[in-house]
């Protein structure tokens, strides 16, 4: 079931998530825009239109060091 919804969303440069716990749902998230996101200790950057599907309680985080657009759900 989907509990939350966001399309076309923007955020300004400097954004930032940061969930050392996760969220406690399942979390969709596509980013129209390029981020650098931490996978398993790792950052790295996406291409615009990158997609990541993240279980409940897995860590979080993503940045962006410019003006940002996403897509997500939860």
């Amino acid at each position: 079931m989907i509990t939350k919804i966001r399309h076309d969303w923007p955020e300004k440069a400097g954004f930032f998530i940061s969930r050392p716990n996760g969220a406690k749902d399942y979390t969709f998230l596509h980013f129209i825009t390029s981020v650098q996101i931490n996978l398993g200790g790792k950052t790295v950057t996406t291409t615009p239109g990158a997609c990541i599907f993240y279980k409940p309680s897995t860590p979080q985080w993503f940045y962006s060091e410019n003006d940002m657009v996403h897509n997500w759900m939860h």
